[in-house]
């Protein structure tokens, strides 16, 4: 999950939903899609049916990819 819809390679904005988190609160899906990363290795990874959440105020797959599970 991210907020930030420039990350996307790919986005589906038509994909429509929403997340429900562990202290109950609900937020919208607002799409889905694919992020490109370049690991520390050099070599390209695509994480794909990520969701595009426009309220989330953190970057999880950010957060995914600088603590080296990428």
């Amino acid at each position: 999950m991210t907020g930030e819809r420039n990350i996307f390679a790919v986005l589906d904005d038509t994909v429509h939903g929403t997340v429900r988190f562990g202290d109950g609160s609900k937020v919208a899906i607002c799409g889905r899609g694919s992020v490109v990363f370049r690991c520390q290795d050099g070599e390209q990874r695509t994480l794909t049916d990520v969701f595009f959440i426009l309220s989330l105020r953190s970057n999880m797959v950010w957060n995914v990819h600088i603590t080296g599970f990428l």
